[in-house]
């Protein structure tokens, strides 16, 4: 089987297993907004309840992908979502650890937590993931449905395209990406497209009109494209290949665990406040963390060029 092929069958389970995620995200926050017409607080509760399931699966599931065959683990993900099927079990073997040389899942998980935490070159995209889930995380889960239904009116129809324009935007940035090729320094781009997420925050804090209210999120949708795919580039080229999954189930531990924390946050600040403080403090605090970082990330760049200068 080619490298291309097996490729497709993986894009193609992928697809199928996140279009129900996908409709699910757009309905859920639509009827809690509009058909209920809940108030801030309580969309931020339901917000956060929607989230909390991932928390108790997923460094579970990082070490079962590293202990066992991987297209097995999909052939049962795919039983849920019935068009998953076909494509899942297309993809091709990978090796799996034979029972007797299997430790305890127990201390697998916190292996990989430990090797992320030792590793500066891991640390870096885990601390961002985890601090986008819980500084961005929550009020886009929790400001796009109230600004959709308390600024623009919307219909179900609008909640259904705010959230469509996003994932545009993150599949024009993976794009993007894969037509740039291999990136000499991941680190840089990671910690811009982190921060674009800040800047479409306090944009809305304008109250924009809804054409551009939907070129921001398509522009947040961007910025997160890139923070997740060069996040998994560099964990992925980083962490040991006997540890990949679980280095991944650390940083999306951290992405959606920081999320319904977010979520009750963004809650208690539209109702103290108002829905533009919302977005305003969440879009300071991350374009105050970028520009840190890109100053961090200058001055080792210096170091270095003057290190390397001197012993020339």
């Amino acid at each position: 089987m080619s490298v291309a092929r097996p490729i497709l069958f993986y894009q193609l389970s992928l697809t199928s297993f996140h279009f129900p995620r996908a409709m699910l995200g757009v309905l859920f926050p639509y009827l809690v907004t509009v058909y209920l017409a809940e108030s801030p607080k309580r969309v931020s509760y339901a917000m956060t309840a929607s989230m909390l399931p991932n928390l108790f699966v997923l460094l579970f599931a990082g070490a079962l992908a590293d202990r066992l065959n991987k297209r097995k683990l999909l052939g049962i993900s795919s039983t849920l979502f019935l068009v998953g099927i076909t494509t899942s079990l297309r993809l091709p073997d990978t090796p799996a650890l034979t029972a007797k040389d299997r430790p305890s899942i127990l201390s697998e998980i916190p292996e990989g937590l430990a090797l992320v935490l030792s590793s500066k070159t891991l640390r870096l995209p885990v601390f961002l993931m985890s601090s986008a889930g819980l500084i961005l995380g929550g009020p886009y889960a929790v400001l796009v449905p109230l600004m959709l239904r308390d600024t623009y009116h919307a219909t179900g129809f609008d909640f259904a395209f705010a959230f469509a324009v996003f994932m545009v935007g993150g599949a024009c940035s993976s794009g993007m990406l894969l037509k740039l090729g291999a990136i000499r320094n991941p680190v840089p781009l990671l910690v811009v497209g982190y921060s674009m997420g800040s800047f479409a925050l306090l944009f809305w804090a304008m109250s924009p009109p809804y054409w551009a209210f939907l070129g921001s999120i398509f522009f947040w949708g961007v910025g997160g494209g890139i923070c997740l795919n060069m996040s998994r580039t560099i964990l992925q080229e980083q962490a040991p290949s006997t540890h990949k999954s679980r280095v991944l189930s650390v940083m999306y531990l951290g992405d959606e665990g920081g999320a319904p924390v977010g979520s009750l946050i963004t809650g208690v600040l539209i109702t103290t406040f108002s829905l533009s403080s919302a977005s305003i403090i969440p879009g300071v605090v991350v374009l105050l963390i970028s520009l840190l970082l890109l100053l961090v990330l200058s001055a080792q760049r210096s170091e270095a060029k003057a290190t390397q200068d001197v012993g020339q």
